[in-house]
């Protein structure tokens, strides 16, 4: 939104996450939406989009400054603690979109107490009404109940497959999900991607730390 605002994205190509895509088309009609990307670069200016795809970013762009030697380090360091850095997941609180505390809780409710939740069932755990969830959903977020359940619960399987060896089927039913095609079609919506190959992609990112040392 700032680099759409300040005219950064007009006639350069450009990507986001799948729940803002539409609206950036329409607020900014100049820019080139470049679909299914989770890294893009146009003209110095760079863009990511998907769950995790922060993590890309800032590594793309200390290789470019520093070198790949230099961004492997700061890849092994991030890792000291949590080899998939689940205290600082996209929306979670205290950052961005998500840290008023209503949204907060409405994540705590997904992550925690009910993965499985629907729209009607966050409401009446927040006390509100399907209609104030959904207005108070798209003025915070920018999302509605439904997307905003879906990225949390995908920004849940992120952890957990990268953190654990549990079975993607096992991962879906952890994470709200009865049906695996339907958890598998989520996870590519948010993540462009599939979760072997986002299970690959933590492997091949700890594969570089580890042939850096």
């Amino acid at each position: 939104m700032i680099l759409g605002e300040a005219g950064l994205l007009n006639d350069r190509s450009y990507t986001t996450t799948w729940w803002v895509s539409h609206m950036l088309q329409a607020r900014y009609p100049q820019a080139r939406p470049a679909k299914g990307k989770t890294l893009e670069e146009d003209d110095r200016v760079i863009t990511s989009g998907g769950c995790f795809s922060w993590i890309s970013l800032a590594l793309y762009i200390i290789e470019k400054s520093a070198g790949k030697a230099v961004a492997n380090l700061t890849w092994e360091m991030s890792l000291a603690d949590n080899p998939v850095l689940h205290t600082h997941l996209p929306g979670s609180p205290g950052t961005g979109k998500s840290s008023t505390p209503f949204l907060v809780r409405a994540q705590e409710i997904i992550r925690l107490e009910n993965p499985a939740i629907n729209a009607a069932q966050l409401a009446a755990a927040l006390n509100v009404t399907g209609r104030t969830l959904q207005r108070r959903m798209k003025a915070l977020s920018q999302e509605t109940p439904k997307e905003f359940i879906t990225r949390i619960r995908i920004e849940l399987a992120c952890t957990i497959l990268a953190s654990t060896d549990v079975s993607v089927r096992q991962t879906a039913l952890q994470c709200g999900y009865t049906e695996d095609t339907a958890f598998r079609k989520a996870f590519h919506q948010v993540m462009a991607m599939t979760p072997a190959q986002y299970r690959e992609w933590i492997a091949h990112r700890k594969a570089q730390v580890i042939s850096a040392k």
